[in-house]
């Protein structure tokens, strides 16, 4: 489904919710979903300072956020049917568990933690660009995006160009 190789013990747990680990005394996803979390944030992290090097210390951090949530998370889950997959306990299943997008959010990065884990940094690394590019270049990932309210509220930044020259003395 995601083209890519995983040990199928690896991938179970990785599809293991919290909730059917709990039932059935079995390891849950919540390490590989820390480590999945990480090389998202890293990959989310990197595409904006190689696509917008001008980015501010403040602005990178909100951009990525806007990439990397529970609901572009779930969204991509769904794309690619991971919530049939999900183990999960009988009574999560009855509250339509497989489609709630914080399991749905949690499972992929899940995944992406297990295909770190078992094939290597650079084949996770792969893995989130093929999910996530085409949703950024369909979304885009300029603070033009930005409601304009949000843009109001946010006090002006300088004119970088100024402050570099108040600092050298020119």
């Amino acid at each position: 489904m995601l083209d890519v190789s995983v040990a199928p013990e690896t991938l179970a747990r990785a599809l293991t919710h919290r909730s059917y680990a709990e039932a059935h005394e079995v390891p849950d996803n919540e390490p590989l979903m820390a480590l999945g979390d990480a090389v998202l944030g890293l990959v989310a992290t990197e595409t904006l300072f190689r696509n917008h090097p001008d980015l501010t210390k403040g602005e990178l951090p909100r951009l990525r956020a806007r990439m990397v949530n529970s609901i572009t998370l779930a969204r991509i889950a769904r794309g690619v049917g991971l919530g049939r997959h999900v183990r999960i306990s009988a009574d999560e299943e009855a509250e339509n568990g497989r489609d709630k997008p914080s399991v749905l959010a949690d499972v992929l990065e899940a995944v992406v933690g297990a295909v770190c884990a078992d094939q290597g940094r650079d084949a996770a690394v792969e893995l989130v660009h093929r999910l996530f590019d085409p949703l950024v270049e369909l979304t885009g990932a300029h603070q033009d995006d930005e409601p304009a309210r949000t843009k109001s509220q946010r006090p002006a930044r300088p004119n970088r160009s100024a402050q570099r020259h108040r600092r050298s003395g020119a």
